[in-house]
């Protein structure tokens, strides 16, 4: 899953039933390497929010070109269908 002495991060959970994993341990511990949870990016979010959102303000991180479609308050069932149907990665809920 990664190089010797590299870090795997876990990013994602599996369904909240699945508790249990197969791992070699052996071979994970013989190569120097490390697993390593992160809960939202592991981030400090009250630096972090206001500087990702400064970024973004002066067009240094580009987030609207992530979006792969947005829907209206009104269109949020026709939101989950298109994520559970897999045409929809990136959807965003416009509320005016």
């Amino acid at each position: 899953m990664t190089r010797r002495g590299g870090t795997m991060v876990l990013t994602g959970a599996a369904p909240v039933l699945q508790r249990d994993v197969p791992f070699d341990l052996f071979t994970f511990a013989m190569s120097g390497k490390r697993l390593q949870g992160s809960l939202y990016g592991t981030t400090t979010s009250r630096t972090d929010v206001p500087l990702l959102a400064d970024l973004y303000l002066r067009g240094e991180l580009k987030l609207d070109e992530l979006i792969t479609r947005t829907y209206t308050l009104d269109d949020i069932n026709q939101a989950f269908r298109d994520m559970h149907d897999g045409k929809n990665v990136r959807g965003v809920i416009i509320y005016d």
